[in-house]
């Protein structure tokens, strides 16, 4: 009777409903720049190349954000990082709602919602939430991390009601309100304690000599972390690079309406928040690297169904539903297995580092998917290389190995 209450982490499950708002919150900004794009063209005048280099330099941002904050996340605690993060994102907001020069949205968008969403990014939500459980760390980080894709599931139609009934002006200054109301709920909420606590099992670095250096050296000398990254860097590489940026001009040349290919996008998004649950919640019962591994695999799989999608509409969405259930399923099964070879203290820095590799390798991804459509005569080729990725990312996955052992103690609530 008396081991039912410890069973239930309630702390913990408030630390992941603050980080499912606060992802989904910067993600939904984040989204909104494609949104906005044929409103300042005809409003401000703006041109498209401008409003999508905003969007380049946002990721670029990102990338190098995110080991940053992963950085001040094992300095400091996530409370810092988290609350932080939200600031920016509501400061970008407010300062989108009063535009008036494009070279402002480079600033506001590019380099405040690039910095926010590299703080509140999802490993590093992902970093937070595992920090407050032992038991059930692999669920718990993906349920926080669904607020990536379940969030804006839920606040970019609200966006678009908002910006219908109260100007795009005044949905940015409320997207702001809304942000500072989450930073003061994180900074009241989430509890700060001393690093000390987070030495548990496989931290690897003395507290004499924590530094950075000693923290990078730790993780780049380390075969399975070599490992992690670069399956993660192909990871991005076959889905934010090619998926995400390339499938509605391959639907568009496969024959789709536009409302076809987006609801198909849709449905993607959707089961992008069911991978990343369902991968956290097998990753706290099954061999981990297998998992890993059979995620990559079968998603290489789907590139090949995606090679005969065209004109047969109910099978781009079988497509669709497999491809977005097996895209983010693969952040809590890393996220899990990071924490269990260096234990938490390295967690921050660990998750922002392969997280940088995964934007890199979705960089790389965009820019070849551009090449071979243009010079190959199509996405073919593209989809076969996708294809190659996967499983080359599967192989370096099955060769981690499994190590759970005894797991690093999760931080106590503050006194």
């Amino acid at each position: 009777m008396t081991a039912a209450p410890a069973r239930f982490n309630t702390y913990g499950w408030i630390i992941v409903a603050i980080g499912f708002f606060a992802v989904g919150m910067v993600y939904a900004l984040r989204s909104s720049l494609g949104f906005m794009m044929p409103f300042w063209e005809e409003e401000l005048g703006w041109q498209r190349t401008t409003i999508s280099t905003t969007g380049a330099l946002l990721l670029g941002v990102m990338a190098v954000a995110s080991p940053v904050a992963g950085n001040l996340l094992d300095r400091y605690g996530p409370r810092m990082v988290v609350t932080g993060g939200l600031v920016l994102a509501a400061l970008a907001a407010m300062l989108t709602a009063a535009l008036v020069s494009d070279w402002q949205l480079l600033f506001a968008f590019g380099l405040l919602v690039g910095g926010a969403c590299g703080a509140i990014s999802i490993p590093m939500v992902a970093a937070t939430a595992a920090r407050y459980f032992d038991r059930h760390r692999g669920l718990a980080t993906g349920v926080a991390s669904s607020g990536s894709t379940g969030g804006q599931l839920l606040a970019l139609p609200g966006i678009a009601i908002l910006f219908e009934a109260v100007g795009w002006r005044g949905g940015f200054v409320t997207l702001g309100l809304l942000c500072v109301g989450g930073a003061v709920l994180a900074w009241w909420l989430i509890h700060n304690v001393a690093d000390r606590t987070l030495a548990g099992a496989g931290a690897g670095v003395n507290a004499a000599d924590d530094t950075l250096a000693a923290r990078l050296r730790l993780l780049f000398t380390d075969r399975i972390y070599l490992l992690v990254f670069f399956a993660f860097t192909l990871c991005g590489f076959t889905t934010a690079g090619i998926i995400d940026v390339h499938l509605l001009p391959y639907a568009a040349a496969c024959g789709f309406a536009p409302i076809e290919s987006t609801t198909a996008y849709g449905v993607h998004g959707l089961f992008n928040m069911v991978g990343l649950i369902m991968g956290g919640w097998l990753a706290d019962r099954w061999h981990r690297a297998r998992l890993l591994a059979s995620i990559f695999f079968l998603r290489g799989v789907t590139f090949v169904i995606l090679l005969h999608v065209a004109g047969d509409l109910p099978l781009f969405f079988v497509f669709s539903a497999l491809f977005g259930l097996l895209n983010f399923s693969a952040f809590p099964v890393i996220a899990n297995i990071v924490a269990s070879h260096f234990g938490l203290r390295v967690l921050g820095l660990s998750m922002g580092l392969v997280f940088g590799g995964h934007s890199f390798g979705a960089a790389a991804g965009a820019i070849l998917g551009g090449y071979v459509s243009e010079h190959w005569g199509g996405y073919e080729w593209l989809w076969i290389i996708g294809a190659a990725a996967a499983l080359i990312a599967a192989v370096l996955s099955i060769l981690v190995g499994e190590k759970r052992g005894r797991p690093a103690a999760p931080i106590p609530a503050a006194a």
